[in-house]
């Protein structure tokens, strides 16, 4: 049996690990529309985000950024119940984020949202947010520390860093 490369750093993989990761994200494709909008998925995360002291009026007038946001679900979500003042929507997956950018476009057409193609190890967005929210996220990142560095200074002061995990009705 051939022995398979270990990554031997704190969360940090080797560049043939890291190449290969950003090249899987970047192709990434669910193969589809969101279809995560069912009530009792929003319901999962509210309930989440409120024991974080994250209710839906923290969010409102709040510059949001959503990290990896696939197609859309976590944005749905937070929709339904909030429009935060400006709500930044990244993806390093072309196809994952038009698929996003179309099923928010229908359904929330006067939302303000931007939408960022970009990996979070590298992509500018040039400004500070209050909040910055994820969906089950962190396993996407090959090198760790520098993305919650760079998390930690796009942060305004007091803002948050929320990561939810995939809801389980």
């Amino acid at each position: 049996m051939a022995m398979q490369r270990c990554i031997t750093t704190p969360h940090v993989a080797p560049p043939e690990i890291a190449n290969r990761t950003i090249a899987g994200n970047e192709a990434f494709d669910t193969g589809g529309a969101e279809h995560r909008i069912q009530a009792v998925f929003g319901e999962e995360i509210w309930l989440k985000l409120e024991r974080a002291g994250l209710s839906p009026e923290v969010f409102q007038g709040a510059d949001v950024l959503e990290v990896c946001a696939g197609t859309g679900f976590l944005t749905y979500h937070l929709l339904q119940r909030c429009r935060p003042q400006h709500l930044t929507v990244n993806d390093i997956s072309a196809t994952e984020l038009g698929l996003a950018q179309q099923f928010i476009g229908r359904t929330y057409p006067e939302a303000p949202v931007d939408w960022v193609l970009g990996d979070m190890h590298t992509v500018d967005f040039g400004r500070q947010f209050n909040l910055i929210i994820g969906n089950s996220f962190i396993h996407h990142f090959h090198d760790l520390p520098k993305v919650l560095a760079r998390f930690a200074a796009m942060l305004k002061p007091g803002g948050y860093l929320s990561r939810c995990t995939n809801p389980h009705p």
